[in-house]
């Protein structure tokens, strides 16, 4: 091991070797479960919350695809991931067949503030902000130097349906026909049965969309999604 390296960078470079060629569902996830509960020094810490460096790729496709397998309780089959700009973000092998999944991230500025929040924090930080992607400089500097904020139900309803619905915007085209989307959104804002009055509504926004399939799945380590085509 290089002497700038640490035990997690090393495991880290392993797995995404291993996931841009071909990687078993159990062993991605072992992989992924091994990185989380590992140690890692506070600059290794900072990054994930920062999405930024080497694990931002993990933070932004392999995480994601990982809890919608768990999420729909795949333990077999094979995941590899290309991990450049290219559309899928990812490719899901079984049962003979193979299929693109393509990942977007709901409210990426909103997760950017609060990861700036926790770097800089020295104790409990507001997790909801409500920001849009499209959210006005304005907005976003005035969130990052906000308390923390109560919020009502049906405030964290429109803000997550909202984002689940641009995303849909953004990624309605020919391209995808065929495959999985699948959207990350802040569903730990709230216990799961608060998100299921969302569900009819963004499945009539998903009918006609090119997917085969769309998930909406939670960034928080709990398993928690909902399927909308």
């Amino acid at each position: 091991m290089a002497t700038d390296e640490t035990p997690h960078s090393v495991a880290l470079k392993k797995l995404l070797e291993k996931a841009k060629d071909t990687i078993s569902v159990e062993e991605l996830n072992e992989r992924l479960d091994g990185l989380v509960n590992g140690d890692r020094t506070q600059a290794e810490i900072d990054d994930y919350r920062l999405h930024r460096g080497t694990v931002k790729k993990l933070t932004d496709e392999i995480f994601p695809v990982s809890r919608l397998l768990r999420y729909r309780r795949i333990k077999n089959g094979l995941v590899s991931f290309p991990l450049d700009s290219h559309v899928p973000d990812a490719w899901l092998t079984r049962k003979g067949s193979k299929v693109g999944i393509e990942v977007t991230i709901s409210q990426g500025v909103a997760r950017n503030v609060l990861g700036n929040k926790l770097v800089k924090a020295k104790g409990a930080v507001g997790g909801y902000s409500g920001l849009q992607d499209d959210a006005k400089k304005k907005a976003i500097k005035a969130a990052a130097k906000s308390e923390r904020a109560m919020y009502s139900t049906k405030e964290a309803q429109a803000s997550v349906e909202k984002g689940i619905l641009a995303c849909l915007k953004k990624k309605n085209a020919k391209k995808y026909a065929g495959m999985t989307l699948l959207i990350e959104a802040p569903l730990g804002s709230l216990p799961f049965k608060r998100w299921k009055p969302l569900v009819p509504r963004l499945k009539k926004a998903a009918k006609d969309m090119p997917f085969s399939q769309i998930y909406v799945v939670s960034k928080s380590d709990k398993v928690m999604g909902m399927r909308i085509k």
